[in-house]
């Protein structure tokens, strides 16, 4: 995002405003129907992501591995 928002000449903030104002309409366009939309700045998705993140790592869903020889072929 940061590099499309630079490629347009806005700043980050206001580029993804406005492809979020893009998705919600598209809801309207489309006969869609939600009971919310969330962006990834607000506060309550920073705690909730963060709550995830914190029992995932106590359930032991998240873990560090060292993985030998591990090959990526593209």
């Amino acid at each position: 995002m940061l590099h499309t928002a630079k490629e347009a000449g806005k700043p980050v903030e206001e580029f993804s405003a406005e492809k979020s104002a893009k998705f919600l309409n598209l809801a309207d366009q489309w006969n869609i129907s939600n009971n919310d939309f969330i962006r990834t700045t607000e506060d309550r998705h920073i705690a909730g992501a963060q709550e995830f993140w914190r029992k995932s790592m106590a359930n032991g869903d998240i873990y560090k591995k060292v993985i030998p020889d591990l090959l990526c072929w593209l």
